[in-house]
């Protein structure tokens, strides 16, 4: 996946539930978010299990001229993860 979003020469938003969190010991996320210059709103909202959720696993990553304004998790069961709500922008 990093090696075909290298290539994309424009906005990029890459966003899912990763099954990880950024604050995991392995690290995977921070080197994904590292490869590929790109950025994300800190989770502060638990997205897993939808019915009572402990962990953000779900993520939105933003790159080039993009800018997230917002991100919150929605209490809509409609499946084993919460849906994410993010603001997203284009920079000037």
């Amino acid at each position: 996946m990093v090696e075909v979003i290298k290539k994309v020469n424009r906005p990029v938003v890459i966003m899912g539930d990763f099954n990880c969190s950024l604050t995991s010991d392995e690290n995977t996320l921070n080197i994904f978010q590292d490869s590929l210059s790109i950025s994300t709103w800190p989770p502060k909202d638990p997205t897993f299990p939808s019915h009572k959720a402990t962990m953000c696993l779900d993520h939105v990553f933003v790159r080039q001229h993009l800018k997230m304004s917002h991100y919150t998790a929605m209490p809509i069961v409609l499946s084993d993860n919460q849906s994410v709500l993010a603001e997203v922008f284009i920079q000037k």
